[in-house]
């Protein structure tokens, strides 16, 4: 296989699993601001959400002040902003415009019909009405991308390559998530094991899908 077509696939999977990963990140963020908090705590749920993301910088140049509103629409369709939703969709489909002769149509299909979904839709979508079924949007594409790939890919180096691009990625936004969270969660002794605390990280494990598993287990 060509370096350049196995580089290709790894960044292909790796923004397509970002665009999940990213709906997530600012699904808890959201999440925790709905929370009984004060202000403050509620601003640094935001703060954290872009530092997970690695767009502090970003948003400072943009909008200075931090502003949930201003923070969603930087994570989700800042087109200038290079992890947000709306970059990660985009670099999926431009990779995957690239690698035509070595992905099946189905997968080819499956990103160009998010990215197109994706532009048509309107600012109006990540206002706190729409933000729950945006962010459910978002997963949903991701999810049918995975599917169609299992389902029509050879199993083969191509189908690796997505698996470790994939993998590399959850596991990175997953530990920055865990990093930035557990130093804006973590409360007051008298608090641990209290019924906030139990929402608190009971709304982190759920931004993970991992709810059901963590009881499980």
């Amino acid at each position: 296989m060509l370096g350049r077509v196995a580089d290709q696939l790894y960044w292909m999977a790796r923004y397509s699993e970002r665009t999940e990963n990213m709906a997530r990140i600012i699904d808890v963020a959201n999440r925790m601001t709905l929370t009984p908090r004060d202000d403050q705590t509620r601003q640094s749920a935001w703060v954290s959400a872009l530092e997970v993301a690695g767009a502090v910088d970003v948003y400072g140049e943009k909008h200075g002040d931090i502003n949930g509103a201003d923070v969603v629409h930087c994570l989700a369709l800042d087109p200038d902003n290079p992890a947000s939703i709306y970059s990660a969709i985009r670099a999926t489909r431009e990779n995957a415009r690239a690698l035509r002769g070595s992905i099946t149509t189905e997968m080819f299909e499956s990103i160009n019909s998010t990215w197109l979904e994706l532009k048509a839709m309107e600012a109006d979508v990540i206002k706190p009405a729409g933000r729950r079924a945006f962010f459910d949007w978002v997963k949903d594409r991701a999810h049918l991308f995975r599917g169609v790939a299992a389902g029509t890919m050879l199993q083969d180096e191509a189908l690796c390559f997505m698996k470790i691009g994939l993998d590399i990625e959850r596991a990175d936004c997953t530990a920055r998530l865990l990093d930035s969270k557990y130093r804006v969660l973590l409360p007051a002794s008298e608090e641990v094991g209290g019924s906030l605390d139990y929402y608190q990280w009971g709304t982190l494990l759920r931004s993970l899908s991992a709810f059901r598993a963590y009881h499980k287990i």
